[in-house]
């Protein structure tokens, strides 16, 4: 199964609901132990984009949580490949439950002391943390946050937003960024002739 294979598969998926809960036990059937790794890696590359491309709860909710379970696989690779994964599909919080977030932070606490992993942990958490409340123990999820702050995001969040259906994210940011231009120019003092001169020098 090559990585263009498992992009079809997961367009396909997401298109035929009634088959996608026995598809997505399949896919993860084949990271587990004994498969090769293309096939790993295809298998995760088929569940990551069958969930960006479907508008369906049930099957982005299931995907996250067995990603988030996979996170106790014993192969530093399948937990790499599920946490790169999971980075890219938390920011569906409409379609992902406070349970499986609850479940998908539980899960990276060893993950976050690990030092091959923790760097990759460390980006997950921070998704979390931009789109819910968490407890003081950083165990469970609270609740969502009501609404999504421009100033909660950086310019490498952009392409995520824009993959997740936030484009109003953005277009405020750019909004923003243009208005502290505009302000900035108005502030900045004009460059005498001398000045000119000096710095062509």
């Amino acid at each position: 199964m090559s990585e263009y294979a498992a992009e079809g598969l997961g367009s396909i998926g997401a298109r035929i609901a009634v088959i996608a809960s026995r598809i997505i036990s399949w896919l993860f059937s084949l990271i587990k132990p004994g498969h090769k790794r293309e096939v790993q890696s295809a298998a995760i590359t088929a569940l990551t984009e069958m969930a960006y491309k479907t508008s369906n709860r049930k099957i982005v909710d299931k995907i996250v949580k067995g990603l988030a379970e996979a996170l106790d696989e014993p192969d530093d690779y399948i937990r790499e490949r599920a946490l790169r994964s999971l980075e890219r599909l938390i920011t569906k919080r409409d379609m992902i439950s406070r349970q499986t977030l609850s479940l998908t932070l539980k899960k990276l606490q060893p993950l976050l002391r690990d030092e091959k992993l923790k760097d990759t942990a460390n980006l997950v958490m921070e998704r979390i943390l931009k789109i819910a409340q968490v407890d003081e123990g950083m165990e469970e999820v609270l609740s969502y946050r009501e609404k999504l702050e421009v100033n909660q995001y950086d310019i490498d969040d952009i392409e995520t937003l824009i993959d997740s259906g936030k484009q109003e994210v953005v277009v405020e940011m750019a909004n923003i960024t243009r208005r502290f231009s505009r302000r900035l120019s108005r502030c900045s003092p004009p460059i005498t002739t001398q000045e000119g001169w000096m710095r062509s020098g």
